[in-house]
């Protein structure tokens, strides 16, 4: 409905002659297109999410639901929401629902003509922010890595899903010699675009300080968190996991600050460890210590990163995803045999039907890694 010139519109009201008499007046606006008419909330949930229009002529005594109980379910990207109602006192509640405006019944010419230039006002600034964020999630698109990467010893793919237009999550992978490199995932706390330029801060630092720091894990983490701290504040912190990888040794040492556990699963899934955080989240304690360990990552053994979306994940009835599922699923006989894409694939499409139709509330971010014979 966006971007062509015409403002999507639909009409709500448990009366037919309302309905009837405000389509009227909308056929002298070229402009308003008109994709929908409900008698009650429970229709107009449903035309809202179907139909997607940018704007709601809603009405508030209704059968059923209310029309301020559908204004307040409705999922974003929210529609821009005119009240049409017989009465003023819930004008109030209208406007705290982000009402662009709130006009009384019997609906004038001369009202209708002031709520139409809201709304021109209105839909152009929508239209100017979503182009705006549709750039902002490409460019933070070019910035992720690829989602394959291949390394001597080791194979790894990502998966990437945010929450809303972009996001603080991000994964990395990066060669620092023949035989070494790097993989990260990291959490910007918060959301939207906020955390989406700290996030770009941080991964870009980290991509230019992991070169330099090469092996050096601790001093890579405290210098990393000294970072954070200056362009944070009080409350904005980081979660990473950064590992380097020895393909000779077959050795992945690491630091995990303050981010969830990943999983380190053997091949055939006959045992499953954890990689521990070594040291507290980066950006609040200037001074904070960092330590760093190490694993073996042998041939056929896989190493999964996740962010705490993909655990915290709601299903259509309010079950959390969990840790347990997450782990059953990477401890599956056979799995490790697979290509590491299919593997994510596999898990990504689980995950997916596990979620079902629910709004996504945290980025999503996964990480598999699987031990190669080269």
């Amino acid at each position: 409905m966006r971007g062509r010139g015409w403002i999507s519109v639909l009409l709500v009201d448990g009366e037919e002659p309302a309905r009837r008499r405000l389509r009227t007046l909308l056929e002298d606006y070229p402009e308003i297109r008109i994709v929908g008419e409900a008698g009650d909330g429970d229709e107009a949930l449903v035309l809202a999410e179907t139909r997607r229009p940018q704007v709601i002529f809603l009405d508030i005594p209704m059968p059923g639901l209310n029309g301020l109980e559908p204004a307040a379910r409705i999922p974003p990207p929210r529609p821009l929401i005119v009240f049409c109602t017989a009465y003023d006192r819930h004008a109030v509640k209208a406007f705290e629902l982000n009402a662009v405006d709130y006009l009384l019944k019997p609906v004038t010419p001369d009202m209708l003509a002031r709520a139409v230039r809201r709304l021109r006002t209105a839909v152009r600034a929508e239209l100017e922010l979503t182009a705006d964020l549709e750039r902002a999630e490409s460019a933070q698109g070019r910035l992720l890595a690829d989602s394959h990467f291949r390394f001597p010893g080791l194979e790894a793919a990502g998966w990437f899903r945010p929450a809303g237009w972009v996001s603080g999550d991000f994964y990395d992978f990066a060669v620092l010699d023949r035989q070494v490199c790097s993989l990260s995932l990291g959490d910007v706390s918060g959301k939207g675009v906020a955390a989406a330029l700290r996030m770009a801060a941080v991964q870009g630092f980290l991509r230019v300080e992991a070169i330099r720091c090469r092996r050096d894990l601790g001093e890579l983490a405290s210098v990393l968190n000294r970072f954070c701290c200056e362009i944070g504040d009080d409350r904005a912190f980081v979660t990473l996991v950064h590992a380097v990888f020895d393909a000779a040794e077959r050795r992945l040492a690491f630091f995990n600050a303050g981010h969830f556990p990943p999983l380190l699963v053997r091949a055939g899934g006959s045992e499953v460890t954890e990689l521990a955080p070594t040291g507290p989240v980066l950006g609040l304690l200037r001074s904070a210590p960092f330590g760093c360990d190490a694993a073996r990552l042998g041939q056929g053994d896989l190493l999964v990163l996740y962010s705490d979306g993909v655990i915290d994940e709601l299903d259509e009835k309010g079950r959390e995803f969990g840790r347990t599922r997450l782990e059953d699923f990477f401890r599956r006989p056979g799995l490790s045999e697979r290509p590491v894409h299919e593997i994510r694939d596999g898990f990504v499409d689980e995950w997916c039907r596990f979620a079902g139709a629910t709004v996504a509330e945290d980025d999503a971010t996964l990480l598999v890694v699987k031990g190669t014979h080269e």
